[in-house]
């Protein structure tokens, strides 16, 4: 048995060392520094390969497993408040995992309770959350949220029901509902697709028809053939001094993009046309 401990704690741990740092490393141009790898690591890397005794178990393979998650309030002024918090565990046969309507739950049953317990009435509080990047965490979004990558092509069938959207024509507040009124002919109550245009709206499939409407669909973007017409007029500058193309694309999306170099910041001017 000592010499078997001997070989796989000794002999092998550095022949796996010398093949590493003198063959390995050297081939794709990697250095192991100046001490070189240790005799530990070297038997780590044994060991999690498989290289143990009869009576020894390789490393287990790590997964997510069973653990807790808890959501928990720090207040400014008070500190920590241990009421507002909740908490769950995770993992196969357990509650789940954290998503956007637990924490919209733990917001309304549990914090802004216990925010107007500890504080009294009267008061506002402003709740900074660090944001999940998790599909259903912190950032996730509504059921009824106007997201197009949750539209399908065509109307109708199963995709999600938004809420009406709304945009500015002539400084003027137009609301654009997503969803076809009951009294639809062919999609009654049922979501719009992404592809529910002016000429499908008004089509008959007849050729003189198109012709007709073409126009009509033409007029019914305005807006965006100006922003297209804005734009060419930089490309048509930027290629009349004579810039490259890529210091062209950077010099036209300085004056053809809105930026905003404040974290998370809506201008004013946009703000207010959500108080219309």
């Amino acid at each position: 048995e000592a010499k078997w401990s001997h070989l796989v704690q000794e002999e092998m741990p550095r022949g796996l060392k010398k093949y590493m740092e003198v063959e390995l490393f050297p081939r794709i141009q990697l250095k192991a520094g100046r001490k070189g790898i240790s005799l530990t690591t070297a038997r780590r890397w044994l060991h999690k390969e498989g290289w143990v005794f009869e009576d020894q178990h390789a490393l287990r393979k790590k997964g997510v497993g069973r653990g807790l998650h808890r959501s928990d309030i720090i207040c400014s002024i008070i500190g920590h408040i241990p009421e507002a918090g909740q908490m769950i565990e995770y993992g196969k046969n357990c509650d789940g995992y954290w998503t956007g309507e637990l924490f919209v739950n733990q917001v309304v049953n549990k914090i802004i309770p216990a925010f107007e317990a500890r504080h009294g009435a009267g008061y506002q509080d402003l709740i900074m959350v660090d944001n999940s990047p998790l599909r259903k965490g912190h950032s996730a979004y509504s059921e009824n949220a106007l997201l197009a990558t949750r539209m399908n092509t065509k109307p109708g069938g199963k995709q999600a029901r938004m809420h009406s959207g709304w945009y500015l024509k002539d400084g003027r507040k137009v609301v654009q509902p997503m969803i076809f009124p009951p009294n639809h002919l062919t999609y009654p109550n049922q979501p719009k697709g992404l592809k529910y245009k002016y000429l499908r709206d008004n089509c008959d499939y007849m050729f003189d028809t198109i012709k007709e409407n073409m126009p009509k669909a033409l007029a019914s973007v305005k807006l965006a053939i100006r922003c297209w017409e804005h734009r060419m007029v930089w490309w048509m500058d930027v290629y009349r001094i004579g810039m490259e193309t890529s210091d062209a694309q950077l010099h036209v999306r300085r004056y053809s993009s809105t930026t905003y170099k404040s974290h998370r910041r809506v201008a004013e001017r946009v703000a207010r046309h959500f108080d219309q």
